[in-house]
């Protein structure tokens, strides 16, 4: 099963793949802060699967404004006139409170025998970020050389490479053991960003 944020849409060949390749996966939008849409979602995956097994939570995307090609403080940020680190800060801290409540839930649920873990996600392409990280004739944007700059592997993630961390962590016997983590799947990038 897997939630899917507006911002984001399942493309026909993901779906095969993690059909092939995970399960069946059942692409359904649902925006996470509208109580309607969080349980017009539960009905329609109740109605295609009264018990669910596995839960991949791809609940997410960026706030546009939060979104900068500041690499430094201006002052600006300090009298309202730029969406500066004040605003950016909160994408850091949404990122930090799935961590916590994965390894919360994880604690709370490994006596029922579930396991909880989390994937950070790197510089993956899609429709979206194309437009961000890249130029119209397909070379690097500014903030997409910046990116690439301070990803040690010197390029973005393919939507196979996270299938293959999201795999080992659904497999039952090679990670049975595993839970409470968040797996970067990033290139190092979180490891050596500087951003």
């Amino acid at each position: 099963m897997n939630w899917i944020s507006e911002n984001f849409l399942l493309k026909p060949a993901t779906a095969r793949m993690l059909y092939h390749e995970v399960a069946v996966a059942l692409p359904v939008v649902c925006d996470v802060i509208d109580m309607e849409s969080v349980q017009q979602a539960c009905r329609e995956v109740t109605v295609a699967w009264p018990q669910i097994d596995i839960l991949i939570n791809g609940a997410g995307g960026k706030i546009p404004k939060s979104i900068t090609d500041h690499n430094a403080f201006t002052p600006g940020e300090l009298d309202g006139s730029s969406y500066g680190f004040f605003n950016m800060e909160m994408d850091a801290v949404q990122k930090e409170r799935v961590i916590n409540f994965t390894q919360w839930l994880a604690c709370y649920l490994a006596p029922a025998g579930i396991r909880v873990n989390a994937v950070a996600p790197g510089f993956f392409l899609n429709d979206r970020s194309r437009k961000l990280l890249l130029t119209e004739d397909g070379g690097f944007s500014p903030r997409g050389q910046q990116v690439i700059q301070h990803t040690p592997m010197g390029r973005f993630g393919e939507a196979h490479e996270m299938c293959g961390a999201v795999r080992w962590l659904l497999d039952d016997e090679a990670a049975a053991y595993v839970t409470g983590i968040c797996v970067p799947v990033d290139g190092g990038f979180l490891r050596s960003s500087g951003l």
